[in-house]
């Protein structure tokens, strides 16, 4: 009896949490100041450095099968 009493209160408790997310994902947004006044803001933009190639690393491989164990 106990669980089950728990059980409805943690869905109750769920059902308003997901109802405040729900109604606050859903509200109008605020309005905010409008566009015509706010003055435009340039920031300048840093052009990146090119980026040098990857280093190339030698790798052996084998040109037959070879077997566990065996001497390269």
């Amino acid at each position: 009896m106990l669980l089950r009493v728990a059980f409805f209160v943690l869905m109750a408790i769920a059902l308003v949490g997901f109802g405040v997310v729900a109604w606050v994902a859903l509200r109008p947004p605020v309005p905010s100041a409008p566009i015509a006044q706010v003055a435009p803001v340039i920031v300048p933009v840093p052009v990146a450095a090119p980026v040098p190639p990857p280093a190339q690393i030698k790798v052996l491989v084998a040109a037959r099968t070879v077997a566990a164990g065996s001497m390269l």
